[in-house]
């Protein structure tokens, strides 16, 4: 962002049982906001609502912690990370990528992308914002009709 004071540090790990979880512990040991932190593998993904996210290897998987001064309207938050998720997969591979309110972006009517906001008050109130993209990893058979990868839209392994 031109002009912005957000500095990011990355903290990638090759596997954690939730870039969510681990970013709030990194949060209260000192890390703030712009923390980004990246797996290859989560154990123990979540989603809205508690549903479990599978996060194999070859997906992109992280969380972003921000601070705003007044967190509200994270729905809104939500919406525009997601629109964000799905222009930047437009315009990298040319995918009719649409999100799907609130926290879900969807090529061919399938997830290839979902957005999950939590918060946590702390001395001051932080955001963890988690993105998983399907992006090379494999969609077991089980979810194949309601889950799709960036490989399987292009039919070859995304750079």
């Amino acid at each position: 962002m031109v002009g912005s004071k957000l500095r990011y540090v990355i903290y990638y790990v090759r596997n954690c049982s939730s870039t969510q979880d681990l970013a709030m512990k990194l949060f209260e040991q000192g890390y703030g906001e712009g923390l980004v932190v990246v797996a290859d593998e989560m154990s123990s993904g979540r989603g809205r609502l508690g549903r479990s996210w599978l996060a194999t290897s070859g997906g992109l998987w992280f969380t972003l912690v921000l601070t705003p001064p007044k967190p509200t309207n994270l729905q809104i938050l939500s919406l525009g990370i997601g629109s964000s998720v799905a222009k930047t997969l437009r315009e990298l591979y040319e995918v009719k990528a649409v999100v799907k309110w609130p926290n879900d972006v969807l090529v061919n009517g399938r997830k290839i992308a979902g957005i999950l906001i939590e918060g946590k008050k702390n001395l001051k109130t932080a955001l963890f914002v988690g993105v998983g993209i399907n992006v090379n990893n494999e969609i077991p058979g089980e979810l194949r009709e309601k889950a799709i990868s960036i490989k399987e839209v292009l039919k070859r392994t995304s750079p």
